[in-house]
């Protein structure tokens, strides 16, 4: 597409809101309309004009620092996509932060000071980027039937889906039967498997890449995230257990003041998915043998630590 004379008369008029110089247009004129818009994009005014109105629009979003927030720390296979759902229907869609990953490091401060309700897979250090006054939530269960229904799940993915989003657990859990897969190396000192849940309640960012040099480096060890886990479990609003699924939400409910819903229709539930999403297969589920369950137990030995203080402290 070639450029003409009008075509830059409009960008510059549109998006730097002055005319052209002669020399914009001798230079431009006929020229490639990508490389063109580039330029314009990346002009000293396109940008402190796109960047004012960004952070006016970011500004006028954000909330009192008094303003309270909800935040759900999600640990995977612990009922957590239904908790969403009922958190999203109590607070307004819109009051929601879209991060359900853990990426709350690459927010800016400003956005996460827009947002009431935050629901996601975080690690404890990320939550605690968020400003103002935070209801920490989480639910919890048995961690070694946790990491049963984790393989299940895993093992239901199709091969298309592990292939596009190299899920490497997902690959195993295909390749090994369960009681292969909870013995082999390489899956049992995986951090997403080896006490996990001590791991996500600590001080230490979990799923993102840290330097060798890193200021965490010496306090991640699992001895000191289990402490710190445990530290930080008492500073919680609220834990509730998948075990006590209905009474733990009518609780939640009560505590932040909203109404108990009549029905809890329970989310990504592995049956439903192997029969509705694309991206799952219809698997028969395992179980693990007497000798693996024994294999397991170092696996979730500081995640039983865990569990068993937000029992004693929540139930």
């Amino acid at each position: 597409m070639s450029i003409t004379r009008a075509d830059i008369e409009q960008s510059f008029r549109k998006l730097l809101a002055r005319a052209p110089g002669e020399n914009a247009v001798k230079n431009n004129i006929g020229g490639d309309a990508t490389d063109f818009i580039t330029k314009i994009c990346l002009s000293p005014e396109f940008l402190d004009k796109f960047l004012r109105q960004f952070r006016l629009h970011v500004s006028s979003q954000m909330l009192p620092l008094e303003q309270e927030r909800v935040v759900f720390l999600h640990i995977p296979k612990c009922g957590g996509t239904t908790l969403h759902d009922t958190l999203t229907s109590w607070y307004g869609k819109t009051m929601v932060h879209n991060e359900r990953h853990n990426g709350l490091y690459f927010n800016s401060i400003a956005g996460l000071a827009s947002k009431i309700v935050f629901s996601g897979h975080y690690d404890y250090y990320s939550t605690q980027l968020i400003p103002g006054h935070k209801r920490m939530i989480s639910f919890l269960r048995d961690p070694k039937k946790r990491l049963i229904s984790l393989y299940n799940f895993h093992r239901a993915h199709t091969e298309q889906v592990i292939n596009q989003q190299n899920l490497q657990l997902a690959r195993w859990a295909n390749q090994y039967n369960i009681d292969e897969y909870f013995t082999r190396d390489e899956i049992r000192n995986h951090p997403a498997i080896n006490n996990s849940m001590a791991r996500y309640f600590s001080n230490i960012p979990q799923g993102i890449a840290l330097p060798k040099d890193s200021q965490f480096r010496n306090n991640n060890n699992l001895e000191a995230m289990t402490e710190q886990a445990l530290a930080n479990i008492m500073t919680f609003y609220f834990i509730g257990f998948i075990e006590n699924y209905s009474q733990s939400i009518n609780t939640l409910a009560e505590k932040l003041g909203k109404i108990a819903p009549e029905k809890i229709e329970k989310k990504q539930v592995l049956k439903d998915l192997m029969n509705q999403n694309p991206n799952m297969r219809p698997i028969e589920m395992q179980t693990p043998n007497n000798k693996t369950l024994m294999a397991m137990d170092e696996l979730v030995q500081s995640d039983y630590k865990v569990y068993e203080l937000a029992k004693k402290t929540f139930s």
